[in-house]
């Protein structure tokens, strides 16, 4: 069964704005704390270097099989619903 778990920061906006879009969706995540040295590990050791939160990534066993950044999220500081949408479909 596909994880979800959402890298973001405390009271960052594009956070909150996931989340709720993730709530809506009625998707589950684990959320992390990004500046965590053990979160900036865990998404190197995935192949992932972009550390500006909002990230997601869809863990199936015990490796990521999606990773989104805050650039495949989010166009001119608004969610690109689509994306939720297609990472939603992918995991149910």
């Amino acid at each position: 069964m596909a994880e979800v778990i959402l890298y973001s920061q405390e009271k960052h906006p594009q956070c909150e704005v996931l989340k709720g879009a993730l709530r809506e969706q009625g998707v589950p995540y684990q959320e992390i704390n990004i500046r965590t040295p053990e979160a900036v590990s865990e998404l190197k050791r995935h192949g992932c270097l972009a550390l500006e939160p909002p990230v997601i990534g869809v863990r199936m066993q015990d490796r990521f099989a999606n990773v989104l950044t805050n650039d495949d999220l989010f166009w001119d500081g608004n969610l690109i619903r689509e994306a939720v949408r297609d990472l939603v479909t992918g995991i149910r």
